[in-house]
């Protein structure tokens, strides 16, 4: 048996010999309190009854010798809790549940006859008393505030300690300073995370930043965060963000509902109308409807959803063309020379549009096509057994122009080199099983599943080998128009490297707890096993193609070297980098809340979480040994990298009752979290600068037979065309240009690699990352229905991912030849960059956090946050170490690249809420509703570079500028945002490193207000019409985006040239962009 093997059926005899019932991802809450008589006294033995308003489950537990009681793992509801004692008047009242909270509920009992109740009229609790960090969006207010795009992650821009990015987009969240992979995404209760990417399953972006599948808001009934996760969580070591789907009742209920955004009522962008356009034309329509009811009253109950989106918006923009003249000038200078243009050129220069004007207006629009269901059955087996299940699934067609440079249209179908998802496509599936052993025990088991299936490519798939292109073995999923790079004129092709394939991720998990009530303890045991497997194709085996007039780049120039076939370079990749990857987890906890008095409660716990090493299931990966070279796995490597079997991490805090009365808490707690890296941290990582080479991860090390080529021309166009040169790769090696013949193959009939080549390493002793987590939090309610939280929240990240170039030459090596210097030059002088994937990364993140929660106060349903935070790390992520890597400027010392983290942002306030308008019984007047949503976040960092321009001689690429001058802003000018930027910036001198810190300047911040006014209109019985208009940026007020350049170098630093809705692939939809409206109907019973 392989020691994978042996590790694994080992964990499982550990949970099964810890615990017969498995780990559950958390979607309930707790009752808890304390029964007294009249004069104070505890009372034992009284008995409590839950019952669910909705669906009349009950749950019931006795209270214990100090008069306590709990009722555990409560699904979220509105309960009528009673308690009930021989002797004594019975006394009922109505308590809310939401999810991962501690509902405080303590009763008086006045003696009296058994039979006469006393009704205490409930509100919803607003002071917490459990010692966890949570913050709750009631479904009144995922109801009612305006969201545009209808995306439930909107929901984390109203809640306090999180930074989201203004528009949202690819993973776009992070939580308490931990990374944007580190977050635990969850549908009631079920693993939504994607294993591959770090981000969440369902609402997860396509091919741009509009989402591909989606949670319908009108299907939530309550959106949580946990910000200090509890010993429950595992796998990911972030912020747990769970969204609970409603659910059948005994009454049926259900929505119908149609919204529709039109540019007609829009404000114009404001880059657009400076550059004298109009309004970005758009049309956003999603509707679709939810129903819930019971299949048998009391006992079992369903409930589903349907949503469907059909979004096309347009930007607009100028592409630079060929003219008819400047064609002719160029065939002319063919003819000249003696020379014939060619087939192959000639089919190239079909698919660019000509005009005489010498530019185009791009119209091609992004397109998003989705649809997706659930549907929900809960079943009460008997008095002791509930079991329920749901399934969702979703599928979505999304087309957009290339983000990547300018994309020149094709001469026809605008959108034939468009970027397309066909399709993404997910499924969530979910059971659960509750038993009731006893009044003092409740077990749990749950099993998980989510899948989903990517592929992003371009959106056609001609044979290269049709317009004469022999660019040697392709498999017909890498067929496509070349990515043809002409001069000033843009391209055509599409991104070189697409395809990509994700297909598919899937996640799986089986877990359960089982919960004790013993006297004041209240224990819980449990765990899980967890298993990701992924599917995944990037060959970038389509060739990119370059012509610029062998440097010159003149326009007839460029126009001569595409037609005769005459290129400055051409390069693709070989190989298949088709792999299976597998990774499997297993954890244990066990928690222990002990109620040492009716106001405190102190919590602890314990997780322990072994993973085993990311897999290749046919061996297709290698590592770099120092002492062995490249070894792969099967042949000489059992294991990329050891089991780390020390993953322990403890929890503990308290809760206080300080008054006694439910109106003051102070909590505390602190957590350990192991946070497992996405598996595209090591199969494929962005951390060489190089834009043609393959990229290096383990599973595409060149011992692997994964190897990039490009042929180079001498970039001097020689004085006569008829002098030119070729390089043929079975002849002539060099020449001034690569020219292309029909049929011949373009990289030799046996292509093969050019050392050096970059490798990958992963030391065997890589450790699993972590969070420490602490907080203290002061709640008091002010007055009914209104309450204040301070909190001050810490984390430090330590053992984190961090890339560093083992084998990078030292500053001051010549920059013209790096190779000699490599510290393995020597011993593997076909190396250059070897990337090792280290534990090197550290964080640092300090919050203070100000929340003013209004529930049901004068008709105000409302939360006010304001976090005042500090986020310092090595690096913000993972996998995507190309934009950090390059920066730091030295691979040995991580400390020198201590910097604000990319997402940092100090100053975030947010408010997201309801007022339902005073109307009296006159229909006119009565159902008016105001909902609202202000938002306004302080600029995240960047880092000044050189782009492209290293001349310290580390090789790599870009080096960081000299900060000469503190930068002075002007956020209220976006061509010129850095007033000072030419004296606060220098190039370092050669051999010399940049004096500027990492994300060392800060780009503008966000402020925007949205508001929606709704009426509803009473048909008949509990059904309603509801009429919405909404209106997002109500002051249409710009908010500027992304720097044009980071490079100092650069004409365009210090110039913002586009806004966030637009920077985030998602034009209009998504926040950040001109005021924008939509309106809505819905039908409600």
């Amino acid at each position: 048996m392989s020691q994978t093997r042996s590790g694994l059926c080992h964990g499982i005899i550990m949970a099964l010999a810890f615990t017969h019932a498995a780990y559950a991802q958390r979607t309930t809450g707790d009752i808890s309190g304390t029964v007294t008589d009249a004069t104070g006294g505890v009372l034992p033995g009284v008995t409590i009854t839950a019952v669910c308003t909705a669906t009349n489950f009950s749950r019931s537990a006795v209270s214990d010798a100090q008069g306590g009681f709990t009722l555990p793992e409560l699904a979220v509801c509105v309960y009528r809790v009673t308690s009930e004692l021989a002797g004594f008047k019975s006394v009922a009242r109505e308590v809310q549940v939401a999810v991962n909270t501690v509902a405080k509920s303590d009763f008086r009992l006045e003696v009296g006859a058994q039979s006469e109740t006393i009704t205490v009229e409930g509100v919803s609790p607003l002071v917490e008393f459990s010692d966890k960090l949570n913050n709750n969006v009631d479904k009144d207010r995922i109801d009612s505030i305006p969201l545009s795009g209808r995306d439930f992650n909107s929901l984390l821009g109203v809640t306090p300690g999180v930074q989201r990015d203004p528009g949202g987009g690819f993973l776009a969240v992070s939580i308490s300073g931990a990374r944007r992979t580190s977050n635990n995404y969850m549908i009631d209760g079920i693993s939504n995370n994607d294993r591959y990417y770090g981000d969440s399953v369902l609402n997860q972006t396509g091919v741009v930043g509009v989402l591909a599948t989606l949670v319908p808001m009108d299907a939530i009934a309550e959106f949580t965060v946990q910000q200090t996760p509890s010993a429950e969580f595992g796998v990911k070591g972030g912020g747990a963000i769970n969204v609970v789907m409603k659910s059948g009742t005994n009454q049926p209920h259900g929505t119908a509902y149609y919204f529709r955004h039109d540019d007609w009522t829009d404000s114009p962008n404001y880059f657009v109308k400076k550059s004298g356009g109009s309004t970005t034309p758009v049309k956003n329509q999603q509707y679709g409807g939810t129903f819930g009811g019971p299949i048998a009253k009391d006992r079992t109950f369903f409930f589903g959803y349907y949503e469907g989106q059909r979004l096309a918006v347009t930007s607009p923009y100028q592409a630079q063309v060929p003219t008819p003249a400047e064609i002719g000038a160029a065939r002319a200078r063919i003819q000249a020379a003696g020379l014939t243009a060619s087939p192959v050129g000639e089919n190239l220069l079909k698919f660019y549009p000509v005009d005489p004007a010498g530019t185009l207006t791009v119209n091609s629009a992004n397109v998003a096509n989705m649809s997706t269901f659930s549907v929900k059955v809960d079943h009460q087996v008997n008095a002791r057994n509930l079991v329920n299940g749901r399934f969702f699934f979703g599928n979505s067609y999304q087309s957009a122009p290339a983000f990547v440079g300018e994309l020149t249209p094709a001469n026809g179908p605008q959108d034939m080199f468009n970027s397309v998802t066909d399709p993404t496509r997910i499924a969530l599936a979910g059971f659960v099983w509750n038993s009731t052993l006893s009044s003092r025990s409740l077990l749990q088991v749950r099993f998980g599943y989510n899948r989903i299936s990517q592929t992003i490519d371009v959106n056609n798939k001609i044979d290269p080998a049709s317009l004469g292109l022999n660019t040697g073995p392709l498999d017909p999923a890498d067929f496509g128009v070349p990515q043809v790079n002409l001069g000033n004129f843009g391209y055509i092709g599409g991104v070189g490297g697409y395809p990509i394939t994700t297909s598919p991720t899937e996640t799986m998990d089986l877990s359960g707890s089982l919960t004790q009530s013993r006297e004041r303890h209240t224990i819980k045991i449990g765990g899980n096993w967890q298993t990701g497997r992924n599917h995944s194709v990037r060959n970038r085996a389509r060739t990119v193609i370059t012509a610029s007039g062998g440097g010159s780049f003149d326009d007839v120039d460029t126009l001569v070297g595409l037609l005769l076939g005459r290129f400055d370079s051409v390069g693709r990749s070989f190989g298949s980098t088709s792999r299976d990857m597998s990774q499997h987890s297993i954890g244990l906890f066990i928690n222990d809340d002990w109620k040492i008095s009716s106001q405190v409660t102190v919590s602890t716990g314990l997780r322990y979480d072994l993973n085993l090493p990311l897999r290749e299931v046919n061996n297709l990966a290698s590592n770099f040994d120092p002492s062995r070279g490249l070894v792969r796995l099967g042949a000489g490597l059992d294991r990329l990298y050891d089991i780390d079997k020390n993953n322990f991490g403890p929890r503990v805090g308290i809760a206080w009752d300080v008054t006694g009365d439910g109106r003051t808490s102070v909590r505390s707690g602190y957590a350990l979290t192991y946070d497992l890296p996405d598996f595209k941290t090591i199969h494929s990582p962005n951390t060489t600068w190089s834009g043609l080479s393959a990229r290096a991860g383990s599973m595409t090390n060149p011992d692997l037979g994964v190897y990039s080529v490009t042929l180079n021309g001498s970039q001097a166009k020689p004085p006569d065309d008829r002098t030119a040169t070729c390089i043929n790769p079975n002849a002539a090696p060099t020449g001034d240009f690569v020219c292309v013949q029909p049929g011949v193959a373009i990289f030799g009939s046996s292509p093969t690699g050019a050392p050096p080549f970059n490798a990958f390493a992963i030391p065997t002793d890589y450790k699993t990352p972590m969070y420490h987590y602490f907080h203290a939090t002061l709640q008091r309610e002010l007055s009914r229905g209104t309450a204040v939280t301070v909190t001050y929240l810490g984390s430090r990240g330590r053992d984190q991912s961090w890339f560093r170039d083992i084998n990078g030459p030292p500053v001051g090596a010549s920059f013209s030849d790096p190779q000699p210097a490599r510290p393995f030059a020597t011993q593997y002088p076909t190396l250059a960059h070897i990337i090792q994937l280290t534990n090197d990364g550290k964080s640092w993140y300090d919050a203070l956090q100000l929340s003013f929660r209004q529930q049901s106060w004068h008709g105000i349903n409302t939360q006010y946050n304001y976090t005042l935070s500090k986020c310092e790390d090595y690096n913000s992520d993972n996998s995507r170490g190309r934009n950090d890597f390059p920066q730091a400027n030295n691979p040995y010392n991580p400390a020198a690249n201590r910097g604000p983290c990319g997402f940092d942002r100090r100053h975030n306030f947010n408010v997201g809420g309801v007022y339902a308008i005073p109307g009296g019984n006159h229909a006119v007047t009565r159902g008016w509703e105001i909902g609202t949503v202000v938002t306004a976040l302080s600029g995240r960092p960047f880092t000044p570079n050189l782009s492209n321009r290293d001349r310290t001689g580390q090789d790599t690429g870009s080096i960081r500028a000299d900060c000469s001058a503190s930068p002075i802003y002007d956020f209220t000018n976006p061509e010129k945002f850095i007033s000072n930027a030419a004296q606060a910036f220098a190039t370092p001198a050669t051999g010399q490193l940049g004096t500027c810190g990492r994300n060392s300047a800060r780009l503008p911040g966000l402020a925007q207000w949205d508001l929606n006014i709704i009426k509803d209109i009473h048909l008949s019985g509990s059904a309603r019409l509801q009429a919405r208009w909404e209106i997002f940026n109500l002051l249409n007020r710009v908010n500027l985006g992304s720097a044009q350049s980071t490079n100092v170098r650069s004409g365009l630093f210090g110039t913002i040239g586009s806004t966030p809705d637009v920077d985030s692939g998602n034009p209009v939809i998504a926040q950040g962009g001109p005021r924008s409206m939509q309106w809505a109907l819905k039908v409600l019973f």
